[in-house]
């Protein structure tokens, strides 16, 4: 099934919970403490990059992650995943000598397809309810999320450059959000 088609299909499927997330939204993934994923029983923490890491198309993280991302690296009963429609190598070689501990999904189909996060229920033996998938898109990592059964957070704030060389690239993905959002009216 093409995505679109699926998009659609996810969207009348899960469109009452796609607006409580959007009723609910958390600023920026830094706003999500160790205190908090333990007291919703995180036990599986899964990150988009961009927007929610650092701004469209960077390679590196926002420097206001890199502490958050390391104190959470610390904590013993929570792993960390990377899901993005975009893993790209240089990405992968940050997280593999910056953040070891941060597996990156690969080889999954984009989201809304929930494969990603299925790869981790199966292969991790993790509760559904115990996966908290992190996103700033409601039509992608958010909607993947519900179609996979498990927690997710929209980011309302996402990271972004707008001045910058990328300008018309941020101003694209600014439409898509604003898309999301007008889609749930």
């Amino acid at each position: 099934m093409s995505r679109g088609i699926y998009l659609l299909k996810s969207l009348c499927t899960h469109k009452e919970a796609l607006k409580q997330l959007f009723r609910t939204p958390v600023s920026h993934a830094i706003d999500i403490t160790p205190d908090w994923l333990q007291t919703h029983g995180i036990k599986a923490l899964v990150l988009d990059f961009d927007g929610v890491l650092a701004s469209h198309g960077q390679k590196t993280l926002h420097p206001d992650v890199i502490p958050w991302l390391q104190a959470l690296s610390q904590q013993k009963d929570l792993s960390l995943w990377i899901l993005s429609n975009n893993p790209s190598s240089a990405r992968q070689q940050f997280f593999a000598t910056h953040f070891p501990s941060v597996q990156m999904i690969m080889g999954a189909r984009k989201k809304p397809y929930p494969d990603g996060l299925l790869t981790i229920i199966q292969e991790h033996h993790y509760l559904p309810t115990e996966i908290l998938m992190v996103d700033d898109r409601l039509l992608t990592g958010c909607l993947a999320a519900l179609n996979a059964g498990t927690q997710a957070v929209w980011i309302s704030k996402p990271y972004r450059r707008v001045f910058s060389r990328k300008m018309f690239f941020e101003l694209y993905f600014s439409m898509l959000r604003t898309l999301d959002k007008l889609t749930l009216l």
